[in-house]
């Protein structure tokens, strides 16, 4: 909580802190003038001094009770605590760019992706993908979409603005990249489609998540990142949906794996 009272209050606290000591300069300059320059008018230093002075005092209440009411406010929501049982420790604007996608990848030991098709995102990652897929104990897990689901391709279809069959074959290009990626004494590579539109994306690697939101718009942008470790409250969610996934439920299948 300090530091968070401490990042709200940092700048106008320099603010004011340089306001208070320049009204404090000026109000000992003019009193230190008062005995050698007596022709100046007693009367206006005395209200130009007054001012200054009350200024002075202004911003000092101001500084103390802004703080006092941030303490108060931040100990009653208690964001300390929250925030650091996310696991999260960092955020990206950058989806692609912001992320060390080759330095995760080439360091796990096992993925577990979920997205629509990602295109943009295996092609990125393709030689470090084709790497970890070479490296025999390791592990590869991919959820997609269930193409033959019409309900989750009509959704999806819907959302992106595509026609459902241009959606289908993006779908199953993204499995056939996975599919081909399979090495004799590589890793364990499985796919499983689920009969439910996905919600957001994420990249589970050995003790660190990547997740990204879908945008309502139609129009291409930038989503953002969460980058969160594993022990924290987003880590331990996306672990139990991918063990919900991985039960092969009513709602997902397993179509390919080793």
């Amino acid at each position: 909580m300090h530091g968070i009272v401490e990042y709200f209050n940092g700048k106008s606290d320099r603010l004011s802190i340089l306001t208070a000591t320049l009204s404090a300069l000026l109000a000992g300059t003019l009193l230190l003038s008062q005995g050698t320059q007596t022709e100046q008018p007693l009367l206006m230093r005395g209200v130009v001094i007054s001012l200054l002075l009350l200024v002075l005092a202004t911003t000092v209440y101001s500084v103390v009770t802004r703080r006092k009411f941030l303490r108060g406010m931040f100990s009653i929501v208690k964001p300390s605590k929250g925030i650091p049982s996310a696991g999260i420790v960092n955020v990206t604007d950058a989806f692609i760019k912001g992320v060390d996608w080759s330095g995760l990848i080439s360091q796990t030991g096992s993925l577990d992706i979920m997205f629509a098709y990602g295109k943009t995102w295996r092609e990125t990652c393709h030689d470090n993908l084709s790497a970890l897929a070479r490296k025999k104990g390791s592990k590869i897990r991919m959820i997609l979409p269930d193409y033959c689901d019409e309900h989750t391709i009509k959704e999806l279809a819907d959302r992106f603005d595509y026609l459902p069959e241009n959606l289908v074959y993006l779908i199953q290009e993204a499995e056939n990249h996975f599919m081909k990626l399979k090495r004799e004494n590589g890793a364990d590579i499985e796919i499983h489609l689920i009969s439910r539109p996905p919600l957001f994306t994420f990249y589970r690697f050995d003790d660190i998540l990547i997740v990204a939101l879908y945008s309502h718009s139609r129009n291409y942008s930038d989503v953002p990142a969460f980058i969160s470790k594993k022990g924290g409250v987003l880590y331990s969610y996306i672990q139990n949906e991918i063990s919900e996934i991985m039960k092969c439920s009513d709602f997902s299948r397993k179509t390919g794996g080793r």
